[in-house]
C-alpha cells in the first residue's frame, strides 16, 4: 500500500492508555483525540517502528477480519490520522514557533494597597495595612499614564483589599480614559448598595474572591461575615450587568463542599471560575495544615469534573478543547504581565514578589524602560518552557508553558526548576480536559502507583506515594 509507505509517525506521538482506552496526543501540535482499539493498534504498530508490510496481517488476527477488509481499514485509519495530524504525509512539518506581537505585554497588575479588612492565612501579599510609603493619587495616575505608554491594554487592581483605597474609582476612571481595560479582584466587602452604581459605571469586570461553598469554611480562612459579603457583592454585580469572575483558593476542609461552590458559580451567570490551591506563599507558608494531600491535589481535577458531569444541565460548558492547538510556550510572567507593587516597584508577577525579583522603581524610571531593559524581566521574558526543568522533556510543555512559575518557585525556590507535585496535577488536569473533550465515553481515573513500573523518577507524572508535601521545606 503506497499511502502506508508515505506516512511518518511524529517524533514525540503520545498514546496515553487508561483503563481500557486510549488518548493519541501530537505534543508538537497540542492536538488530541480519543482512539477506537483498531485505531490505537494501528499507531502503536508504526510508532514502534514494526514491519509495515505486516500491519494488515496484525490487524487481521487482532480484530477478526477479512483480509480484504483490514487492509482497507488500515487505509481508513491512515487517513484518518492524517487529517486529524497523529500522523503526517510525506514530511514531518517544523513545529510551529509561537509567534509573538511587537510589543507582548497585556496586562499590569497594580498591588494598589498592603492594607486589607480581612486577615485570610494563606495571603500571598501578606495584606494587612497600609505600607508607608504608596503612591499617592498623582502617582498612581502617573502610573497609569505610565502603563499606557508601555502598551498593555489591561490595568488590574488588586491588593490588599483595593477598596481599601479611597481613591481606587478615581484612579480606575483614569485607567478608562487613558484607553485601558480597567480590571479588579476584591473580596466584595466594600461593594455595597451604595456605591454599584459607581463600580458598574468604572469597571470593565470585577473579581470576587469566595474561596469555599459554605459559609463556615470561607469565614473560617478569611473571617466571620466575609461569606455573605462576598455573595452580596456577586450578586450586586450581577444585577448591576456588571461582568464577574471569581477567584477560589481551596483548603483541604473544603473539599466537602466543593460541588456547593460549583452549584454557586454554574446557577450564575458569572464569566471564568479560577480554581486553585493553598500553597506556600506569604501567610500561607506558615499554615501549611490547611493545604490539600497529595492525593488530593492531583485528584482534584477528576473531582471537579466529575461534580460538574453529575450536575451538568447545560449551565456551563464541560468541553476542555478550547486549548487543543494552541501552543503556550511562557506562562506570561515578565512577558505579557508585570505586577508594581504598592510603593512602585516592578516585578515579574505578582506572586513573585520576592528581593531576588524585585527591578525598578517608576518613581524613577518609566515603565515602559524598565519592561524592555530590564534585566530580570528580560530573564524571566526568555525562560519559554524548553528552557525549564524538567519541562523540557515533557510531553505537554507546549500545552502548560511550564506552569506557573510563581507557584512552582514558592515550592523549589528556582525558577527554572518545576516542583513534580504541581507538575503531576498538571498533567492530569490536561489528561481529563483532553478525556472530555473528546466528547464522548468517560474519563478514564488517573494512574497512581502503577504508573512507577513504567517511568522513571524523574519523569513529569509522578507516582503519589513518593511525593510528601509534609517534609517538603515551606
Amino acid at each position: 500500500m503506497e499511502l502506508l509507505n508515505r506516512v511518518l509517525v511524529p517524533s514525540r506521538l503520545a498514546l496515553i492508555y487508561r483503563d481500557g482506552q486510549t488518548l493519541g496526543y501530537n505534543p508538537a501540535l497540542n492536538v488530541w483525540h480519543r482512539l477506537s482499539e483498531e485505531q490505537a493498534e494501528v499507531l502503536r504498530w508504526l510508532r514502534a517502528g514494526r514491519d509495515r508490510g505486516l500491519l494488515a496481517d496484525h490487524l487481521e488476527r487482532r480484530f477478526p477480519h477479512a483480509a480484504a477488509t483490514a487492509e482497507q481499514s488500515v487505509r481508513q485509519i491512515i487517513e484518518w490520522s492524517v487529517l486529524r495530524r497523529m500522523l503526517y504525509l510525506d514530511h514531518e512539518p517544523p513545529a510551529p514557533e509561537p509567534s509573538m506581537p511587537p510589543n507582548p505585554l497585556d496586562a499590569v497588575y497594580w498591588i494598589c494597597t498592603q492594607a486589607c479588612n480581612l486577615r485570610c492565612g494563606y495571603c500571598y501579599q501578606e495584606a494587612m495595612v497600609a505600607r508607608p510609603d504608596e503612591l499617592s493619587t498623582t502617582e498612581a495616575l502617573d502610573l497609569v499614564r505610565q502603563v499606557a505608554e508601555a502598551g498593555a491594554r489591561t490595568m488590574v487592581f488588586t491588593g490588599g483589599e483595593p477598596f481599601s483605597r479611597r481613591d481606587l474609582l478615581e484612579v480606575a476612571r483614569g485607567a478608562k480614559r487613558a484607553g485601558l481595560t480597567a480590571n479588579v479582584i476584591t473580596n466584595g466587602h466594600y461593594i455595597t448598595e451604595r456605591n454599584i452604581a459607581a463600580v458598574a459605571a468604572t469597571f470593565d469586570k470585577v473579581t470576587v474572591s469566595l474561596d469555599h461553598g459554605r459559609p463556615e469554611h470561607h469565614d473560617r480562612q478569611r473571617g466571620e461575615g466575609s461569606w455573605r459579603r462576598a455573595t452580596d457583592a456577586i450578586r450586586l454585580l450581577l444585577q448591576a450587568r456588571v461582568e464577574v469572575d471569581v477567584n477560589s483558593v481551596l483548603a483541604h476542609f473544603g473539599l466537602a463542599d466543593l460541588a456547593e461552590l460549583l452549584d454557586f458559580v454554574d446557577e450564575r451567570p458569572i464569566g471564568q471560575h479560577r480554581i486553585a490551591m493553598q500553597f506556600p506563599m506569604g501567610r500561607g507558608s506558615a499554615v501549611r495544615d490547611d493545604e490539600l494531600s497529595p492525593q488530593e491535589i492531583i485528584g482534584l481535577p477528576d473531582r471537579i469534573h466529575a461534580l460538574r458531569t453529575a450536575a451538568d444541565d447545560g449551565r456551563r460548558p464541560q468541553n476542555g478543547g478550547g486549548d487543543k492547538g494552541r501552543i503556550r510556550t511562557h506562562c506570561g510572567a515578565g512577558l505579557s504581565e508585570v505586577s508594581v507593587d504598592p510603593e512602585g516597584w516592578v516585578y515579574p508577577c505578582k506572586l513573585l514578589q520576592y528581593p531576588e525579583f524585585r527591578t525598578q522603581n517608576i518613581r524613577q524610571t518609566p515603565l515602559a524602560d524598565i519592561y524592555a531593559n530590564n534585566p530580570t524581566l528580560h530573564s524571566a521574558q526568555g525562560k519559554t518552557a524548553r528552557h525549564l526543568r524538567p519541562c523540557a522533556t515533557c510531553i505537554i510543555r507546549d500545552g502548560c508553558g511550564g506552569g506557573c512559575r510563581g507557584i512552582h518557585y514558592s515550592f523549589t525556590g528556582d525558577y527554572d526548576l518545576s516542583d513534580p507535585l504541581f507538575c503531576a496535577y498538571l498533567r492530569r488536569e490536561f489528561e481529563v480536559k483532553a478525556w472530555s473533550s473528546t466528547g464522548t465515553g468517560t474519563v478514564p481515573p488517573r494512574l497512581t502507583d502503577e504508573f512507577a513500573a513504567a517511568a522513571p523518577r524523574s519523569a513529569t507524572f509522578i507516582p503519589i506515594s513518593t511525593i510528601r508535601v509534609r517534609d517538603r521545606e515551606p
